[in-house]
Formats: structure tokens, C-alpha cells, sequence
């Protein structure tokens, strides 16, 4: 386990032991941060879009599909 693994398991098993109130407060805190939430936006979006079936395109040709219609 890496020194940066190491560090994230530590702070989810704390996040973990947080009551419910607590945890919540947490989150609000991290969700008022605009980079923490749109990394965390970010990550949702790719794990949605994981789940779809489909083929995959690029950046680039999903741009211009858009741009046309």
C-alpha cells in the first residue's frame, strides 16, 4: 500500500466512525469547495457512464455530433 493509500484509508475509516450529523457536516463543508465539488461531479459522471452500454467516442467526434443537431 502506498504512502497516498495509506492516507485515504485512514481518512475513510475516520469518515466512517463519524455519526450521521457529523458526516453530514463534512460533506457540506467538502461540497461548498467548487473544485472538490466538481471533481466530485467528475467521478460520478464516469462511474455513470461506465455502467451504459455502448461504444465509446471520442471527446472530439461527441463535439461535433452535438454541435450538428
Amino acid at each position: 500500500m502506498t504512502e497516498s493509500e495509506a492516507i485515504g484509508e485512514v481518512f475513510l475509516k475516520a469518515f466512517r466512525a463519524l455519526k450521521e450529523q457529523q458526516r453530514n457536516e463534512v460533506l457540506q463543508r467538502l461540497l461548498s469547495q467548487r473544485q472538490i465539488k466538481e471533481d466530485l461531479l467528475d467521478i460520478a459522471l464516469i462511474e455513470a457512464a461506465k455502467a451504459e452500454s455502448g461504444q465509446d467516442i471520442s471527446i472530439e467526434n461527441y463535439r461535433q455530433r452535438r454541435n450538428t443537431t
